[in-house]
């Protein structure tokens, strides 16, 4: 059955689902229905696509089933919940799909979130503007018995500049950046949750698509000022300006043991001499070990930190154990915002992607203010917004089971001997429990004074 939740105020649970802060929306179904049941009777769904209903469209256990055994099936429905297309917002399911093997179809597809689709043909994910745009290597087996998690992940622009990154199976897969509101689903403007259709180009009864736990989620909140609006949501929980050291347990881990220093006076400077083999270091705070977040920092919650980098090369940025990945700002002066992962693809490994939409710059020779916040997480999936000197900056979909973090972490690598980074006024805007625990009072005897920004110089 299909849920649909309007959430004002702070963090709504719903069992193991974390649902954001104000004004988000969030639409889930599990299609629950007798077999059989067409999706006209099951109800919150539109008909849609070119010709008669030719692709019959029902629940068939426990699922939506999309299939046809015509030449012409290119049918499918469309959700009527519809979604503000934010930064941010995002659209998943799990789908089996399949078509009959050797290449026997013109054209087939499945289609979550806009014209976003896969097709059988080249075995790729595709975006569909005037023509099928499938990116690089990115392949993808068309066909699924066994069913994928697919989701798709906007993360803004404007014009025929908009950009959705593509996860299969809860790893990064593909982006597109193209004039994503061709049937409706716009970045920034109102369209459907979903958009679910086969088309096939061959009389085969074995063509096939179904979903399951389709989830669509509108983080409506990503536009100018949406960083001071989070931080407005939250108190100030924790300030730190490294005046006189820093409070809390701080581990230094490295890629290669006795590479980095550490010095804290008036901000943490990593230091390297010897970057022979492009060593990195994490800094690393446990939350946990002397403040009570209620049990880390979850879904709403603000963590920022003003960064720079001394060298001209190198990566600065961030880790947290709920992402356990670096998030980095590189490159030249300017360059994208990045983060380390996996990727889907029988051609593709671990890499450096691009969070960042169009139209993100910044100066990380003078200092730059990273912001982070947890958006959603549900146990299977989690999301992060970022934010560049308080301007969104992108976001990213995790495979974690995680709905809280509980570390968090300074980042540099560099090939450049005598490399420096520094990082000052970290601060986190965060829901904590009340009455105020002793954790807490023990942050404010400790941290007294720290509650003040400091002006950068």
């Amino acid at each position: 059955m299909a849920t649909r939740l309007h959430v004002v105020g702070i963090a709504l649970v719903v069992l193991a689902l974390s649902v954001s802060a104000r004004g988000d929306f969030l639409y889930t179904d599990d299609f629950t229905a007798p077999d059989g049941t067409p999706v006209e009777t099951y109800g919150g769904y539109t008909r849609t696509g070119g010709g008669s209903p030719n692709v019959t469209a029902e629940i068939l256990g426990g699922r939506l089933r999309l299939h046809s055994s015509t030449t012409t099936g290119q049918n499918g429905v469309t959700s009527d919940a519809l979604i503000a297309w934010g930064a941010g917002s995002f659209v998943k399911a799990n789908v089996w799909y399949s078509w009959p093997t050797g290449g026997g179809i013109d054209n087939g597809f499945v289609k979550l979130g806009g014209n976003i689709a896969f097709r059988a043909s080249g075995n790729r994910v595709g975006f569909w503007d005037s023509s099928w745009n499938t990116g690089g290597s990115d392949q993808v087996s068309a066909n699924n018995p066994d069913g994928r998690h697919i989701a798709v992940l906007y993360v803004g622009g404007s014009g025929d500049s908009r950009t959705a990154h593509v996860f299969v199976d809860k790893q990064y897969n593909v982006s597109f950046t193209d004039d994503l509101d061709n049937t409706g689903q716009q970045v920034g403007a109102t369209g459907n949750a979903a958009h679910m259709r086969i088309q096939t180009g061959k009389n085969n009864s074995s063509v096939y698509a179904e979903y399951d736990n389709l989830a669509a989620f509108q983080l409506t909140n990503n536009g100018a000022g949406a960083a001071a609006a989070y931080k407005a949501e939250r108190p100030l929980a924790f300030s730190e300006t490294f005046g006189g050291g820093a409070v809390g347990t701080w581990t230094l881990s490295e890629s290669t043991p006795g590479r980095f220093d550490v010095s804290t006076g008036d901000a943490v400077r990593l230091s390297v001499a010897d970057a022979s083999g492009t060593p990195w270091a994490r800094y690393t705070l446990d939350l946990g070990d002397f403040v009570d977040f209620g049990g880390g920092l979850g879904v709403g919650d603000y963590l920022q930190i003003d960064l720079k980098r001394e060298q001209a090369s190198g990566y600065i940025g961030v880790w947290t154990d709920l992402m356990n990945s670096n998030v980095r700002l590189s490159g030249a002066a300017s360059g994208p915002l990045g983060i380390w992962g996996d990727r889907f693809g029988t051609d593709q490994g671990s890499t450096w992607n691009t969070i960042s939409p169009a139209g993100v710059s910044f100066d990380i020779s003078d200092w730059v203010t990273l912001g982070m916040r947890l958006d959603y997480a549900d146990g299977e999936i989690a999301v992060m917004s970022y934010y560049i000197d308080d301007e969104y900056a992108g976001s990213w979909l995790f495979d974690t089971d995680m709905t809280r973090f509980t570390q968090f972490a300074l980042f540099g690598q560099t090939d450049q001997n005598n490399s420096g980074f520094l990082f000052d006024n970290l601060e986190i805007y965060a829901q904590t429990p009340e009455p105020a625990s002793l954790g807490l009072l023990l942050l404010g005897a400790a941290g007294i004074g720290r509650y003040v920004r400091r002006r950068r110089e």
